[in-house]
């Protein structure tokens, strides 16, 4: 026989409770045991005789399982609780007789599985932690069966083994269940453990005796064994009657001791939780809840049973909640509401369990005020009686009750505060306490629907570069430098608008009373507050912000016209420079109209062959010789002509286009770069191909960088990638190791446009750099601006100390030539040395001409 409280596992899981966190420790422990079990019974069980001479057929041992699996027997306990046994350990003790050994194991595995299912909903991880249970229980049962030798039916060895075996298989099956428990999060304490072992083994033993009873009585005359189970019968029907009493007199203490539990306690745990776990064992249920609708939500209050029951107060669900509506509504008296039922409260009561369940509606002041539930397990042995529901529905009204003539009042204080929080949750950012998204929307909704004379003007505010302090110093650091921009935008604004935190880095501000001069005044007020430096942790931070501008008024308006404005606008601040702001106008509607229909015109560019590769040489400063190319992509539109890299490349890097165009460019060039080899004589020549960000993020661009050179079979021409300083922001770990694999392999790597961005020496020595390129900024200023001078100076000495080559961009003068070679720069580009040209006009370089009059005019 085995105990309610340890043949039901917890109750179903639901979205009011959560599921267990290592629920893989479950499995894990659910493998071993089919892993022993099996291994028993094909390496122990096969090989072991059979105690009768004409053992049971296999259909016969599962009818015996499946009987012992079924049939249970209740017996009241102290308190008004109840045992319920299952007869499973006197069918093992039956079979251990009269079945073949080998056949035991499978036999009650397929008997224990048609039991589960037909329970419906059972969860895959209790039907074969279970089924490894009973196999592993099994085997043990056997081998101790079989190490005291049974003779045969009648002897002493047989009746002592069955005994035995029963109470050990017992005592194994209740080990792993507790350990089961324990690694679902349900702690069992030593003391409970013990008593569930004690009554297990005591409850084994009975079953064993009475099997071993119907055995021997079977043998002197099979029509003897029904007195076998006498007792139990009329043990049973001597307890129904007491039961009915028993329960009657409970369920009217229970009623009067919940009336003045509800009116009288002073708080939530002493009233409402005290009253539901005393529901739930009157009731025998598995769980029994009161949620009660408030006006920010709901309010789950829950008694759950377990091996450790437990009783919580916490904020319901948003599915909760909708349920919990839908049956405050359709219900006016408690209904029972059995598993797989086509009632139309199944679906809104699924939330809470896929058992049985009783319902009762709440209400306060003729209004839905919640709902009282009760639900029991899918495998759940006995049903909910009519006197169940009777006693629910007048628990319900009892609440109710209180509720209306306010004697829960006092002892609802504790969800006063909750509904407290919960309010200040739902419109209120946890990081910063600034107002969250929710409540900005209403309020700019509130503001634009009442009759206005004074515009209103939404701000968006994003922080500049912020991933890059939150990849260089961590997520705490973050967190602490937007608690600190949140503090400053709040200082700017003051009592003029609302200053709330959309999510991530960016903010908005509503501005109640806004001229365009008054938003404008107090953009600058913000930025000249958050762009000061940050002290964080010992460190200064520097910070920047950029601002969109939108005025609401004229035109009839909606909030998201408004913010769709705004956010033209900080994305028009943004692609300026960052760190100021722009205000909406209505010109950057047709910019983003305009800039929609580029980017649909370039999404079949490559397959209709409009992208074309230019090619700017590359030479030694000292010698003129040309030592390499950059590629340079193109784009012959059919309208517009020809456009730069500067008119379509930055949208694609958002669109995700530049991944198309970035490998059309390397393979075109690889594929040019081939043809050229046979004019170099053994001179050394590379090609340069720019790659973005975007690209290197890929999760095989390695693959096809070298894919595509073994195509293009190169051998003397060395391909360089030329990387932006933004791979040091963005994912830098994985760029780095990406980048190590494709440098191990010969490809070069070059930095470009070197001292622009957000490169330090820390960063540059984790980069396997080749080759730095200094910014035409720099070269631009190198003759009239002797800072620069000392800039590219110290470049070029980092490079040297770094064994780096150098190559200088934009040379577009003999002056900056002339002192590039005095500083000892040994490779540039630029239009004095070489427009971007075609595949052929670079061959004809190759071939012999040179830049001779480029470099007299230096000298």
């Amino acid at each position: 026989m085995e105990i309610d409280s340890v043949q039901s596992s917890p109750p179903a899981a639901s979205t009011a409770e959560p599921a267990p966190p290592v629920e893989y420790l479950i499995w894990v422990l659910t493998a071993a045991l089919i892993a022993v079990g099996t291994i028993g019974w094909l390496g122990f069980c096969a090989h072991q005789p059979t105690v009768v001479d004409r053992p049971w057929p296999f259909l016969a041992i599962v009818a015996l399982f499946f009987c012992g699996e079924t049939f249970y027997i209740e017996l009241p306990r102290p308190g008004g609780a109840r045992f319920t046994y299952v007869m499973s350990a006197a069918a093992l003790a039956a079979a251990l007789v009269l079945g073949h050994p080998n056949e035991l194991i499978p036999a009650h595995v397929v008997a224990l599985t048609i039991r589960l299912i037909s329970l419906r909903r059972i969860p895959s991880v209790k039907l074969f932690f279970n089924i490894g249970n009973v196999a592993v229980a099994d085997f043990v049962a056997i081998a101790v069966f079989r190490a005291l030798q049974p003779e045969h039916l009648l002897s002493w060895r047989t009746a002592v083994g069955v005994v035995l075996a029963t109470v050990v298989a017992g005592s194994c099956g209740i080990a792993m269940l507790t350990l089961a428990f324990q690694f679902s999060g349900s702690k069992v304490g030593t003391r409970q453990a013990m008593t569930n072992l004690a009554i297990t083994a005591m409850t084994s033993s009975v079953d064993g005796v009475f099997a071993v009873e119907a055995l021997f009585l079977g043998a002197v005359n099979p029509g003897l064994i029904p007195l076998a189970g006498l007792p139990l019968l009329i043990l049973r029907f001597a307890y129904r009657d007491v039961k009915v009493q028993q329960l009657t007199t409970n369920k009217a203490d229970f009623l009067y001791q919940a009336t003045v539990a509800l009116h009288q306690e002073k708080n939530l745990d002493d009233g409402l939780l005290g009253v539901l776990e005393r529901t739930r064992e009157i009731i025998n249920s598995d769980s029994a809840r009161v949620v009660l609708l408030v006006d920010a939500g709901a309010v789950t209050c829950a008694s759950v049973k377990g091996m450790v029951d437990q009783e919580s107060m916490s904020a319901a669900t948003l599915v909760i909640e909708d349920a919990t509506r839908n049956l405050a509504a359709a219900l006016t008296d408690a209904t029972l509401v059995q598993r797989g039922s086509s009632s139309v409260l199944a679906g809104p009561l699924s939330v809470f369990g896929s058992g049985d369940a009783i319902v009762a509606p709440l209400t306060r002041d003729d209004e839905a005020a919640g709902i009282v539930i009760v639900t029991r397990s899918p495998d759940a042995l006995d049903r909910f009686l009519d006197s169940d529901v009777d006693l629910l529905d007048v628990l319900a009204r009892q609440i109710g009750l209180a509720l209306e003539k306010g004697f829960l009042e006092r002892s609802l204080h504790q969800l006063l505060e909750l509904e407290g929080q919960l309010s200040y949750q739902a419109f209120h950012d946890g990081l910063t306490g600034l107002a969250n998204r929710t409540r900005f929307n209403k309020e700019l909704r509130t503001l634009m629907t009442e009759p206005r004379i004074e515009p209103l003007a939404v701000l968006l505010l994003d922080v500049d570069d912020f991933k890059m302090v939150n990849d260089s110093f961590g997520h705490g650091t973050g967190d602490r430098l937007l608690e600190a921009v949140a503090q400053r935008i709040s200082a700017a604004v003051g009592d003029a608008g609302l200053v709330s935190r959309l999510g991530g880095d960016e903010f908005a501000v509503l501005l109640f009373s806004a001229h365009l001069d008054t938003a404008i005044h107090a953009a600058t007020a913000i930025l000249t507050e958050v762009n000061r430096p940050v002290v964080l942790d010992t460190r200064e931070v520097s910070v920047g912000a950029s601002i969109g501008v939108a005025i609401s008024g004229g035109s009839p308006e909606e909030p998201a016209d408004v913010l769709r404005n705004a956010d033209l606008a900080l994305y028009r601040a943004k692609g300026t420079g960052k760190g100021r702001f722009a205000v909406y106008e209505a010109a950057m509607h047709i910019q983003v109209r305009e800039r929609l229909e580029l980017s649909a015109a370039l999404t079949n560019a490559v397959e209709r062959d409009e992208l074309i590769v230019a090619y700017q040489p590359i030479h030694d400063l000292w010698t003129g010789d040309l030592v390499g190319v950059e590629s340079l992509v193109r784009w012959r539109h059919p309208e517009l002509g020809e456009l730069l890299p500067g008119h379509f490349l930055a949208m694609t890097e958002e669109t995700g286009q530049i991944v198309e165009i970035g490998q059309h460019v390397l393979q075109t060039s690889l594929a040019t770069a081939a043809r050229w080899e046979h004019l170099l004589n053994g001179r050394p020549f590379s090609i340069s191909v720019n790659v973005s960000g975007r690209q290197l993020r890929e999760d095989d661009f390695e693959e096809q960088v070298l894919r595509l050179v073994k195509e293009a079979n190169l051998t003397k021409i060395r391909l360089n990638l030329e990387i932006t300083e933004s791979v040091f922001i963005s994912d830098a770990e994985r760029a780095a190791a990406t980048l190590h694999r494709l440098s191990a392999t010969g490809i070069g790597l070059s930095l470009d446009d070197f001292g622009t961005g957000y490169s330090s020496l820390s960063q540059l020595h984790r980069f396997p750099m080749d080759q730095l390129k200094i910014d035409r900024s720099f070269v631009s200023r190198l003759v009239d601006g002797p800072d620069d001078a000392t800039m590219v100076n110290a470049i070029l000495q980092l490079a040297k100390a770094l064994r780096m080559e150098t190559v200088a961009e934009g040379i577009e003068t003999t002056g900056q030539l002339a002192e590039l070679r005095r500083l000892g720069c040994r490779k540039g580009q630029g239009w004095l040395l070489g427009r971007p040209q075609s595949a052929d006009h670079i061959e004809e370089l190759l071939v012999g001409s040179d830049i001779s009059s480029v470099w007299a005019m230096s000298r």
